[in-house]
């Protein structure tokens, strides 16, 4: 089957540019800037101290390989500079050469499959206490890392996160991203009294804005302050303002800046990120085994796959660029929306309708292409209640129709007589086009022998009516093979033949 999944197309949209890249903050007087690499493929460190540091021109690029992965977000191959630091150059850029030349393409077509974040942990031993003390303080370092994730013993679940979720990966950047620029907004404003706080790991929005003299009791100038800050990331000004006095003073001296930004960004507060991370993984933990979805392994997981799928006729239809910029302009226009479903909108219903793709043509595609399975419910597609499209893809996810499981069955069966028999089956690549009954007289097969059938059919799961067909005389066998090959299959599967998938489809649909 071939199909396309929107989420990867999403993977190729999510350009690798420097990992772990720290935007240069307004004040510039002490500050200093250390590169690994070029613009495009290094870490940048942000330093404070007078010295003229060491450049890293020569060290391999900071995100993996020399061009950039379009299947994984980038922190799966990404490496600050605080790790090569931590581990030496010399011995980094050792692993790095053999990694990356040992790597092959792999089946997502991942470039550097041996030359990511959970091998490179792995490799040198990395102390977790380490890592977590990084991870919580050093500004190169993001909080999109899964730490405990990265130190289990299951690679195989790290490359699935960094591939399948970047949208969660994205969500949570981009509010790290917008605190960060809330304080180095103010560091722009106010370079004299804040040229000591260009970390903004180590202080809190709120302590920054003590410093310059705004009073956290003052709801009017906080609310002013927020405005003017960032629009996009509504802050909790009225919680702080409305605290007393010690609960004010508490909060900014019993507590670290991660928990106070925590507090103004209306967040369950932690002390340190990693402690948030690990109560958040938790969490969502929780909610999925309560909703029955802890084993799911679907990139969604609230309806079957068909929901966000497209199938080469429709890709080539539309064309793949056009696919692909409106599946992300759907993701990022309505993510987050749930655990279960991260993109409610970029599904086959509103493919349909926003590319009005021809009826007439879905059906000869549903009808004759052997990857296109018949669990989509056309009629109800080209309705206009997206509503009940969606339910029926919630209820197919722990189900097939009975018809694309025995389409599946036959279509093993077929598929095993090609493997049988090269040579006379080389053109019968396509199973919806011939008939089990054809394949099987092609083979030599005896259709009067029921019994050695059935049993056969029993071993891919099928209940056939050879009998049915060993009870018929040449006329009523020869009458039968001038139906398509779907209406043959029918026959012997016992159901009410029609010509098409989509003539029986509705007939079905009509005595329901």
């Amino acid at each position: 089957m071939q199909k396309t999944l929107f989420a990867l197309l999403l993977a190729a949209c999510l350009l690798v540019t420097a990992c772990g890249k720290v935007e240069t903050p307004p004040v510039t007087e002490d500050t200093t800037e250390t590169t690994t690499s070029t613009e495009a493929t290094s870490a940048t460190v942000e330093t404070t101290t007078e010295t003229t540091t060491q450049s890293e021109e020569t060290l391999p690029p900071a995100n993996g390989g020399t061009s950039p992965c379009y299947v994984h977000d980038m922190l799966y191959h990404c490496f600050p500079y605080t790790w090569v630091e931590t581990v030496g150059e010399d011995a980094f850029r050792a692993w790095f050469a053999e990694t990356e030349s040992a790597s092959a393409e792999d089946e997502y077509g991942c470039p550097y499959s041996l030359q990511n974040i959970y091998a490179f942990i792995h490799a040198f031993d990395y102390p977790k206490d380490v890592f977590i003390e990084q991870y919580n303080t050093d500004i190169t370092i993001d909080w999109c890392f899964q730490v405990d994730l990265l130190y289990g013993n299951d690679a195989a679940a790290v490359e699935s996160y960094y591939r399948i979720s970047q949208n969660e990966i994205r969500k949570l950047r981009k509010s790290n991203e917008s605190l960060r620029t809330l304080k180095w907004s103010l560091l722009d404003q106010y370079p004299d009294k804040l040229r000591d706080y260009v970390n903004w790991k180590e202080h809190s929005l709120l302590e920054m804005l003590e410093i310059v003299g705004i009073d956290p009791s003052d709801a009017q100038a906080l609310t002013a302050q927020d405005a003017s800050l960032n629009e996009d990331l509504p802050l909790h000004f009225d919680a702080v303002a409305a605290m007393s006095a010690d609960e004010q003073k508490e909060l900014m001296t019993a507590h670290s800046a991660f928990y106070q930004d925590c507090v103004l960004l209306g967040e369950t507060p932690y002390e340190t990120p990693y402690e948030k991370q690990v109560a958040d993984n938790e969490e969502t933990a929780r909610i999925k085994k309560e909703r029955g979805l802890d084993l799911c392994a679907q990139i969604c997981c609230a309806h079957n796959l068909l929901y966000h799928s497209y199938f080469d006729p429709w890709i080539a239809y539309v064309g793949a660029d056009t696919l692909e910029a409106w599946s992300n302009a759907e993701i990022l226009a309505h993510y987050p929306s749930t655990v279960e479903c991260p993109y409610p909108t970029a599904n086959v219903y509103n493919f349909i309708h926003t590319f009005n793709y021809p009826k007439e043509r879905f059906i000869e595609d549903f009808n004759t292409v052997p990857g296109i399975e018949y669990d989509y419910p056309v009629d109800l597609l080209y309705g206009d209640d997206p509503a009940a499209v969606e339910r029926y893809f919630v209820e197919l996810v722990d189900r097939h129709a009975q018809m694309e499981e025995d389409a599946e069955r036959l279509g093993d069966w077929k598929s095993d007589l090609r493997q049988q028999y090269p040579e006379q089956f080389r053109d019968y690549y396509n199973w919806k086009q011939h008939s089990l009954l054809e394949m099987l007289t092609a083979s030599g097969a005896d259709l009067s022998d029921a019994k050695a059938l059935n049993e056969t059919a029993g071993q891919y799961g099928l209940q056939l009516r050879f009998d049915t067909i060993a009870a018929m005389d040449a006329d009523a066998l020869t009458a039968l093979t001038e139906h398509s090959a779907f209406y043959q299959d029918c026959v012997l599967l016992g159901e009410t033949p029609y010509e098409t998938p989509y003539e029986k489809q509705v007939a079905d649909n009509a005595a329901q």
